[in-house]
């Protein structure tokens, strides 16, 4: 009887594990369209279909039906990719274009900054004087070029990290380049490995392996700009800007 008892327990234990795995994807995929689509985990956004890409259709329908939102939206990407605000007319450019979402827009406008090395230096600029409060020294451009052209939120999380293993002695960027889940200055949002990996393709973003792990040890960032850049405790995150200390 006791021994039936336990089978039964342990039996019942183990259903129910892939269930709430289920419902944590779940939630992870809900919570990633959001922010995909619109930068900001937007608790009220209707669209909850249980496939990513069905997800983020409902949002982008959303959004392409409502000029407003799509101009919100554009000048979050843009200031999440520069770090300042659109002019009006940068605004209408960004919000009537083929580039609808969040994510869209972000990428839209850090491939522009590729080809405007003056814009982009200030956006380096604009990234260290948020987070310790200086310009970037001119020995520290070097240090950022390997990485390409990265968006002014994914810079601001690097810096901010380097800067907190640093402290005090804050003189030229150096080390790895790291991102916390944690940080003080973005919006993050943890997401399952198997959920990671299906929004990683859509961000030009290797699916993560074992055999990526070996090669690439915790760069599991699922971010625009950020395969080379580690995640501090290797967790599967997405982020955007609006953290606590983002200054908006």
């Amino acid at each position: 009887m006791t021994k039936r008892l336990v089978s039964g327990l342990l039996l019942a234990l183990l259903a129910t594990f892939p269930l709430s795995a289920q419902n944590t994807d779940a939630a992870d995929r809900a919570a990633a369209a959001r922010l995909l689509a619109f930068g900001r985990a937007n608790l009220t956004a209707a669209g909850e279909a249980a496939s990513l890409t069905a997800a983020l259709s409902a949002h982008k329908a959303t959004l392409q039906a409502d000029a407003s939102l799509r101009r919100t939206v554009a000048a979050r990407a843009f200031r999440d990719a520069t770090g300042r605000a659109p002019s009006d007319a940068e605004l209408a450019t960004w919000s009537s274009g083929a580039a609808v979402t969040y994510t869209e827009v972000l990428k839209a406008v850090t491939d522009w900054l590729g080809t405007q090395p003056a814009e982009y230096r200030a956006t380096i600029h604009r990234a260290y004087q948020l987070v310790i409060k200086r310009q970037a020294y001119d020995e520290e451009f070097p240090y950022w070029q390997p990485f390409g052209t990265l968006p002014y939120v994914v810079l601001v999380g690097a810096i901010e990290n380097w800067g907190l293993r640093n402290q005090p002695g804050l003189m030229l960027t150096t080390g790895t380049a790291s991102i916390a889940v944690t940080s003080r200055f973005l919006t993050t949002q943890r997401v399952s490995l198997p959920v990671a990996n299906e929004i990683r393709p859509l961000l030009g973003l290797s699916v993560w392996t074992d055999v990526a792990r070996l090669h690439n040890p915790g760069r599991n960032i699922v971010a625009l700009g950020a395969k080379d850049i580690e995640s501090v405790g290797g967790v599967h995150f997405l982020l955007a800007g609006g953290g606590p200390l983002a200054g908006e």
